[in-house]
């Protein structure tokens, strides 16, 4: 049976950005707690691969609560050369020669799948928003002059609201 390798890139969607986006100090922290929660999903013999070291109090308690769990690892350490499977949260990456490494197919089907230009255009008829996709400055102008209502403007990728802009009247976009 396969031993399984957990990783969590709660930040992959700005990594598929064209943009160079810069993942600021809160966003890297907040990664950081979310990866922690697959130290207890994983079993004894299992592998978590973390960008930090975790608390050593937080290790020590779950530790004295009878929790096991599976060897800590951090980023870019090598992995045994035995039968591993993969178990990711952001599928970018793949399982190579004991290390993780981007995986252009999953790249590629993850920047479709997560760009909101190609989730809007599988939702748009059945939508009751309206929705326009902006690909120039110029154009951005122009939508602004007709704004009648609230709008929000969004990058093609982001999570979770961040890095939106909400206009509420056109004196708000100049």
């Amino acid at each position: 049976m396969a031993r399984k390798v957990y990783y969590l890139d709660s930040l992959f969607e700005y990594r598929l950005s064209p943009h160079n986006v810069r993942i600021d100090s809160p966003l890297q922290r907040r990664n950081e707690c979310l990866e922690k929660m697959f130290i207890p999903l994983s079993g004894p013999s299992d592998f978590v691969i973390l960008s930090d070291h975790p608390d050593p109090l937080l290790l020590n308690h779950w530790d004295i609560s009878g929790l096991s769990f599976g060897t800590l690892l951090l980023e870019g350490d090598l992995l045994p050369t035995e039968d591993l499977e993969l178990v990711s949260w952001g599928e970018l990456v793949r399982l190579s020669d004991s290390r993780l490494e981007v995986d252009s197919d999953k790249l590629q089907i993850s920047k479709t799948i997560n760009s909101k230009i190609y989730q809007w255009d599988l939702r748009k008829e059945d939508s009751l928003l309206r929705g326009k996709i902006i690909t120039s400055e110029d154009n951005l102008i122009s939508e602004l002059e007709d704004v009648h209502s609230p709008i929000v403007l969004k990058a093609e990728y982001g999570l979770a609201g961040r890095n939106q802009i909400v206009l509420g009247q056109t004196s708000e976009s100049w």
